[in-house]
């Protein structure tokens, strides 16, 4: 009971500090839970002038609270430390359970409009993270995915909603519980919206357990409203009860401003209602047309609070007969990182029994190619390579070491 009381405590003033405040146990981790184990905590209350007693008025008391606790054990069995006296090293759970109990309540959330110190904020208790699918979303994200038209982009975004919704996998993204989901759509028409979805489920490996909500502009009797109006988004929030991801297909046609796209202010008041949204613990994924840039099209803006973008491109020996065949490339990935990152080719085909079949491979590197090649060919200088690539020396650099690593040069 008591180490319980001490691990909740910790969470709630330790962990937000990880830095400030260290946390070590006399044995292992099964020890928390059993009374009497000394525990010992570190504190930067032992640093002249920094540490804890330096984050302001709540700092200087939870330096109070643990002074002497970084004291280290001499070999004579006392301690020594910047403390006003000696003391046995490590402190039973007992004791740290009663001293974190004396220590004053903290809000939960920060109050609205008003600024707080640094060591209240760390102290502030927000629940942690978590992923709705593992290397593409966590909840409370902003993400889109942009294409040029035909690649893609609805089949993909369709792919994911139902993964979620049934706790299942997409492509190699995994959801690790079945979350609701609302698809808001404004461009397809129903009947192909329909038979779309048909093939999805009848290709999925799992029912869907969690909600999955369809919402489109194509059956409604009047006309949809813009997202960027009040009434447009009352009509999207009516809709949320058990829902954590919200799919907008598409910006376009959804967003039908008389503003042009490209103008930033036409973006500033779907913003507003996306940033609520997360504030409110949803998750919003946007589809998007690509301009002939290669970039979404309309203003940059719209990725500045965005955590995720992912760019749809067919591969360069794409033929039509292949159907839904492209390259997924994070052009932004604020949460995901490493392989995860990694571009991939996913193709759809559906089978004879109508059912949707996805295949995934990873691509090859277009750079590591090149370096691969021009290394083959004799040139190894990496500041000619990068001239003859067109990429920087330090990319250069890169690619030879990861073809060193995989043993295919010298």
């Amino acid at each position: 009971m008591v180490g319980e009381v001490v691990a909740e405590r910790v969470d709630a003033v330790a962990a937000p500090l990880e830095g400030v405040l260290a946390l070590s146990l006399a044995g292992g981790a099964d020890d928390l839970n059993e009374a009497g184990q000394p525990v010992q905590f570190v504190s930067a209350a032992q640093h002249d002038g920094g540490g804890l007693a330096g984050l302001g008025q709540g700092g200087e008391h939870l330096a109070g609270q643990f002074a002497g606790a970084g004291e280290r054990e001499r070999g004579d069995g006392l301690v020594e430390g910047r403390g006003p006296e000696q003391r046995r090293a490590g402190r039973t759970l007992e004791e740290i359970a009663q001293q974190l109990e004396d220590l004053p309540e903290v809000p939960k959330t920060q109050p609205p409009g008003q600024a707080i110190e640094l060591a209240e904020f760390l102290s502030l208790k927000f629940p942690p993270r978590k992923w709705l699918l593992r290397g593409l979303l966590q909840d409370r994200d902003l993400g889109m995915v942009h294409s040029w038209r035909g690649i893609g982009k609805t089949y993909l975004s369709h792919g994911i909603a139902y993964a979620l919704a049934s706790g299942g996998t997409f492509l190699r993204w995994e959801a690790p519980e079945p979350k609701g989901v609302l698809i808001v759509d404004g461009e397809m028409p129903r009947e192909d919206l329909q038979k779309r979805l048909v093939q999805l489920v009848l290709g999925a490996e799992r029912e869907a357990t969690a909600p999955l909500k369809i919402l489109a502009a194509d059956a409604e009797e009047d006309p949809f409203p813009s997202l960027e109006t009040e009434a447009g988004q009352q009509l999207v929030e009516q809709n949320l009860e058990g829902v954590s991801l919200i799919v907008l297909d598409n910006v376009s046609t959804l967003c039908s401003s008389a503003r042009p796209e490209n103008e930033a202010e036409s973006w500033q008041l779907l913003q507003k209602w996306l940033l609520s949204l997360r504030r409110r613990g949803y998750t919003v994924w946007l589809v998007h047309h690509e301009g002939i840039s290669g970039r979404q099209r309309g203003t940059s803006k719209r990725e500045d609070v965005l955590a995720q973008v992912v760019r749809l491109k067919r591969p360069d020996d794409y033929r039509p007969s292949e159907g839904a065949r492209f390259e997924v490339h994070f052009t932004k990935s604020r949460g995901v990182f490493g392989a995860e990152a990694e571009p991939f080719e996913a193709q759809l085909m559906i089978d004879e029994r109508g059912r949707a079949v996805w295949t995934w491979k990873l691509t090859e590197d277009a750079n590591l190619v090149q370096v691969r090649e021009l290394y083959g060919d004799g040139i190894t200088n990496q500041r000619e390579i990068a001239n003859r690539a067109g990429i920087g020396v330090a990319t250069v650099n890169r690619k030879i070491q990861q073809l060193r690593e995989k043993g295919e040069v010298p």
